[in-house]
């Protein structure tokens, strides 16, 4: 519900109820009742905070749309956003019900499906945001350029890296290896892909899952100092430099803090900070890909004398 318990005897009611599932008979037996109302407190203030963004949502958008404020052609694609939303909330309840079984813990598919929806719902936000807030003009010239190919392939990239985080997250796989950059005291772990057939490796076996995450961080670090290399290996636009410089920023800044969270055996502030980041990330990728793929004044050279 909506409220939260109220008084100590619906307090008791609720632990009374945790103390029937697997999760607390297995994981948490000697669990108490205040510590029982703190974990309360995070999944309850989660899902209160999904329901209002949903709100705030809905009801501006119910409004202007009354109101016919809304730019022309907006209408479609906000409707979609606001689907995904309540799908979100949909995935959300999906996730918690696989943890309600004798074996409590949630499936790593579906949270990293829940993750991921939340991350398409973000840039799918910002698209429209930038949309909105920038004219449109036909693609530039250089809209097929390698820099632009390139902030595409980060924008994909790091989507993917979400998906293995949240498998990362829940396998623990990140437990395994807390030294960088060797595994166990290998670059290249000699048990990689063990499970038969091979592709299970990637969503099972948490060697392989744990060296897949933290290889693919490394490539979309390089991938991004790519695209910065490929913006100022011509003349472009100050606005289209600026996008690159963010991104290669965050991309390291993600990268770095990734390390640091196995060094520090997945320490909940690095490790909070560290998908913070790609989550900046992800929307400096978008940024800069809707600025590749918008011509007009903005993508004019930077340089008047190469023109």
């Amino acid at each position: 519900g909506i409220l939260p318990p109220i008084g100590e005897s619906a307090w008791e009611g609720a632990f009374a109820e945790y103390r029937a599932t697997p999760e607390f008979q297995i994981v948490n037996p000697a669990m108490t009742l205040e510590e029982f109302k703190g974990i309360f407190a995070w999944e309850y203030v989660h899902r209160l905070l999904a329901r209002l963004l949903g709100l705030i949502f809905a009801v501006p958008l119910a409004i202007f749309a009354w109101r016919r404020r809304l730019p022309r052609g907006a209408l479609g694609p906000l409707v979609a956003v606001l689907a995904a939303m309540a799908l979100q909330g949909a995935m959300g309840w999906f996730l918690v019900r696989s943890g309600l079984v004798a074996q409590p813990r949630v499936s790593p598919l579906r949270l990293a499906a829940h993750l991921g929806l939340a991350f398409l719902i973000f840039g799918a936000m910002l698209w429209l945001a930038l949309g909105m807030a920038r004219p449109r003009h036909l693609p530039s010239a250089g809209s097929g350029s390698l820099a632009s190919w390139l902030t595409g392939g980060i924008v994909v990239a790091v989507f993917a890296q979400v998906l293995g985080g949240a498998l990362m997250a829940g396998t623990h796989a990140g437990y395994l290896f807390p030294t960088f950059p060797r595994m166990a005291g290998e670059l290249i772990p000699a048990r990689l892909f063990a499970l038969d057939p091979w592709p299970r490796s990637l969503i099972d076996d948490l060697v392989t899952i744990h060296f897949v995450h933290r290889g693919c961080g490394v490539a979309i670090a390089v991938l991004a100092l790519a695209q910065l290399a490929a913006s100022f290996a011509r003349p472009t636009s100050c606005a289209r430099r600026r996008a690159a410089l963010a991104v290669a920023g965050a991309a390291l800044t993600t990268a770095g803090l990734g390390i640091a969270t196995v060094l520090t055996g997945v320490s909940t502030v690095p490790a909070a900070a560290h998908q913070l980041s790609a989550l900046l990330l992800f929307a400096c990728a978008i940024v800069a890909l809707h600025v590749a793929l918008q011509g007009g004044p903005e993508t004019q050279s930077a340089h008047p004398a190469s023109r």
